[in-house]
Order: structure tokens, then sequence, then C-alpha cells
């Protein structure tokens, strides 16, 4: 009997190549990136109680870390809506954000595929999962590596995964300020610049004039795209810039916002689940560029999951605890007083990602026969273990028991 006789490699569980979390937002990469992820459950596991000494935290495998994430989502008072999911470096925080995301989204041919992989690892929370997780959830995934004012990016994110579901995002303009400023701008400037306006709404094929334009366009700029096309060509010219519907817009208020319009009984969906990779590197760059990152959002954002009543779930993907963030943070920063509400309310989950555990899921097992001799391997070398205590994870990967 030949080692392939035993086992096989599992070819469509490799994905070559960095996760970027953005990609969620591509139709094409998000089918491959979620299919292609390897979750552990609690008995595959490389890791068990003797290996964790006292004083050090109980790692969680992905496989139970779905199902807290699932629990929250389907709960209607979830008790805790905030996560931090911590993990090292290249442990695939990026890539489980994708499929946990493609899943939890509903995201057409790709959600069973992610129930698949779950049921793979563990068939009793895989099969939990897939008879809960039966509503489509908002999810909102954001790069922290990316240089972004987190209003704006909050507010481009979520109109991506509004039109993933080929939902209008029109209902978010009633929370605009640029009405309000193109209102101003006519009223305070129209006897300055009458001349302009008139020529603009000439080329639009509105023929009115004076007075008459100036209350046409104080009156009609909610409700008529072109009176604010007019009013921004006016308005260039003399500021050189132009006034942009989402100006003005808070992450909060957005958030708000989904959650009333469209979150809830008789509504597209369930609850907005808001995934945050790379927190902690939008923790540094905020710190060192506050104004341009938009840090007041981290408060506003906190303050709308807090409101919802359990219907915003925030997850960050993060390498350490805050408090190693908070450490290097200067005391008399407005983000520490904002990061300190995070680490006093947020659940954190430590996460593992080990090779033993990646490594035994990409492979196939050929039972009975791999039982048969894997079994009594197993046994001699557990019998050894005290010796190769390196070697114990590993041994435990090839138990019959846990297969």
């Amino acid at each position: 009997m030949k080692v392939n006789d035993l086992v096989s490699f599992s070819k469509e569980n490799f994905f070559n190549g960095a996760v970027q979390t953005e990609w969620f937002y591509d139709a094409e990469k998000v089918k491959t990136i979620s299919a292609s992820y390897v979750f552990h459950g609690p008995k595959y596991y490389g890791v068990s109680s003797e290996d964790v000494k006292p004083g050090e935290y109980r790692l969680m495998d992905t496989a139970s870390f779905t199902r807290n994430i699932t629990d929250k989502l389907y709960a209607d008072h979830p008790g805790n809506s905030f996560v931090m999911t911590i993990a090292g470096y290249g442990t695939g925080k990026s890539h489980l954000a994708v499929s946990l995301g493609a899943m939890f989204a509903g995201i057409s041919l790709v959600a069973d595929v992610v129930v698949d992989n779950i049921l793979a690892a563990d068939t009793e929370i895989g099969t939990y999962i897939r008879q809960t997780n039966t509503k489509k959830n908002l999810v909102i995934v954001l790069n922290g590596m990316n240089n972004f004012n987190l209003d704006a990016e909050v507010l481009r994110c979520a109109r991506l995964s509004l039109a993933q579901h080929g939902i209008s995002d029109e209902f978010l303009k009633r929370l605009t300020k640029s009405y309000d400023i193109a209102r101003y701008f006519v009223d305070r400037t129209f006897e300055i610049y009458q001349n302009q306006f008139e020529q603009a709404s000439y080329k639009t094929g509105l023929s009115l004039s004076g007075a008459s334009l100036k209350n046409h366009l104080v009156l009609h700029v909610e409700t008529d795209s072109q009176v604010l096309n007019i009013i921004n060509e006016v308005y260039s010219l003399v500021n050189a810039d132009s006034i942009a519907w989402d100006r003005g817009l808070s992450a909060g208020d957005v958030l708000l916002a989904i959650q009333d319009e469209l979150c809830g009984k008789g509504k597209p969906f369930n609850k907005i689940l808001l995934l945050f990779d790379e927190f902690g590197r939008y923790i540094e760059y905020t710190a060192a560029n506050p104004t341009i990152a938009g840090e007041a959002a981290l408060q506003q954002i906190f303050e709308a999951a807090q409101s919802a009543n359990g219907k915003i779930i925030f997850v960050g993907f993060i390498q350490s605890e805050l408090e190693a963030y908070l450490a290097r943070i200067e005391k008399t920063s407005n983000i520490t007083r904002y990061l300190e509400r995070y680490r006093t309310a947020s659940e954190n989950l430590f996460l593992s990602s080990n090779f033993e555990t990646i490594l035994a899921n990409i492979l196939k097992k050929s039972d009975p026969d791999f039982s048969k001799v894997i079994g009594g391997l197993q046994k001699r070398c557990l019998r050894l273990y005290p010796k190769l205590k390196l070697m114990g994870p590993f041994c435990r990967m090839f138990t019959p028991g846990r297969l």
C-alpha cells in the first residue's frame, strides 16, 4: 500500500497569493476566494487544552468563530455587538473576512459553498449555521490598509454592498447637506452671478431668468438633478470645486439610515455586518493623520451600533489586543478616547490558524484504509508524546476519532 492510497491533496482548497478584502466587491474574485478558504473545527484541532499554559488565552477555531458571529446576527438581543478578532500576521484574517462576508450576505452560488466548507470541518456547526443563516445581511467590508477617510469609505463601501443586491442608494441622499449648501449659495450669490446662472440654465433647456430662475433653483434643488448641475456649474467657476451629494455624510448616519430603511421584518436584510479588516493598521494611520482619516467616525460607528439595538454588528480584525495599540498612541490624542470605548465593549476572540489544522483539511483521507493504518501509528506516536512534545499536535491531527 502506498501513501497516495491513504491520502491525497484537495486541490480545490488551494488559493495562490495574499487576499485583499476589497475583493469582496469583485463578483468573480469573491467566488474564488470564498470557495478556497479552509475552516477548522473544535474536534479536528491541532491544539488541545493541555497545550494552553496557565494565563494564556484559549484560541478559537474558525468554525466556532463563525458560529459565534451567526448567533449575534440572528439573536434578537445579541448582548454584545462588538467583536475584536485577534490573530497574528499571515494567519488568513482577510481571507476569512471575505468568505464570511460572502456567506452572511447570501451572495448567489457562493454562500452555500462556504457553508459546505464549514460542514467539512465540523458537521454539527456547519448544520447549525445552514439552518440558522437563512436571511441576507448587508455586509460592509473595510480594508484598513487603504489610507482613507472613514466617513467617506463607509459610504463608498455601503453603496457597493447595496449594488451587490441590486438596491438603489437614493434614500441616502436624504442625509446629505449638499442641498443646503446649494440653496445657500444661490440665495447669497444669485445677484452677483445672475448672468452665469442664466447661461448655465439655458444649456439645460431651462428658459427662466431673474427672480423666477432664482426661486426655481432654490425650490427644486432636491427634486431635479438638472438644478444641482446648474448650481454646480456656477459654484465651480467661483470656488474651483463642486458640490457633491455625499459631502458631509457621517459613517454613523449612513449605517443608521440603512438599518432603518432596509433591515428588519419584511425588509431586504436581517442586519448590518461591518467587517473591518486591518483595524489596527487604520488605528496607526488615524493616530498620525486624525483629520484626514476622520477619527471621529470611529465614535459615530460605535454610537450607531449601540443605538441600533443589536441590528449592527461590528467585527474588527486585528493583530494584537487594543491595549497594545493604545500604549503606542499619545494619551492626549482624541483617538485614545474612542478606542477605549471599543476596548471595554468588545468581545476579544483569539483566532487560531495553525499549520497542522490547515494541512489536515487539505488532505483527503481514504477510509477505512486511512483509519486502519494511521490509527495504529497514532497510538504509538502518542506514547512518545512526553519525549516528542512538539509532535503532539501533529499526531492528533491524524486521530481517526477527530475525522
